[in-house]
């Protein structure tokens, strides 16, 4: 587990950095699997990489985007039965105003995603939705977005906190700009959606507006500094 201290925040305790490490085919608390790591229409990097970064470093996805195909690409692990509850500090950038959608928290049931969803596109604040994808092959269709028109922060920062809370019957997902004050954005039943989720995970969706987007094409990075399970 990397941890980083942060300084006290308006008087509180210091915000929760710790997060688990990368070991792809590894075990126990890491993240062991990639989703989707080979794009084969993107731009380069066709295959992500990730970083894990040392001493409190984040944990970061850089990833060739593509203007062609949805995909979704991250990293996951398992996950035990609920109730649980994840919590994310997470920054999503691209090199390109025609996209760069991060996915601070996704569930996986073994054939479909449900995720919350944040982005830009074309310069216009896209805000955090819930995005529903029923495929998860680089190809199909994209992600159903779902919750309120543009629910999100008034000003986009670098990065922002994210939960999400599974108590057995009902999945709620909660965005924060601070870490302390969370408000729900969505909620539904464990099953309206997906089956039993059997692995979590962050990532970026890598489809970008191909209308003017620069060659070679953009790169889209999803950066995990934080990730708590309870």
């Amino acid at each position: 587990m990397t941890q980083r201290v942060a300084l006290p925040f308006f008087g509180h305790d210091p915000l929760p950095w710790a997060r688990p490490g990368l070991s792809i085919g590894g075990s126990g608390n890491n993240f062991t699997e990639w989703l989707n790591q080979n794009d084969s229409t993107a731009g380069e990097p066709k295959i992500a990489v990730a970083v894990d970064g040392a001493d409190g470093l984040p944990l970061a996805i850089r990833a060739g985007m593509d203007t062609t195909n949805y995909c979704i690409t991250g990293l996951m692990r398992p996950i035990g039965s609920p109730p649980w509850t994840i919590t994310s500090a997470f920054a999503v950038f691209a090199n390109h105003n025609g996209g760069g959608f991060g996915v601070p928290i996704f569930l996986y049931d073994g054939t479909k995603i449900h995720s919350l969803y944040w982005g830009v596109t074309t310069g216009v604040i896209l805000g955090v939705k819930i995005g529903e994808w029923s495929s998860i092959t680089p190809g199909s269709t994209g992600a159903t977005l779902l919750g309120n028109d543009g629910a999100a922060f008034m000003i986009n920062d670098y990065f922002a906190w994210f939960r999400v809370v599974n108590n057995g019957s009902t999945i709620r997902y909660l965005i924060s700009p601070d870490g302390f004050q969370f408000e729900e954005i969505y909620s539904e039943g464990v099953n309206d959606f997906l089956g039993a989720v059997t692995h979590v995970g962050f990532g970026v969706d890598r489809l970008v507006n191909g209308a003017g987007a620069p060659v070679p094409l953009p790169v889209v990075n999803g950066i995990l500094w934080g990730w708590i399970e309870t």
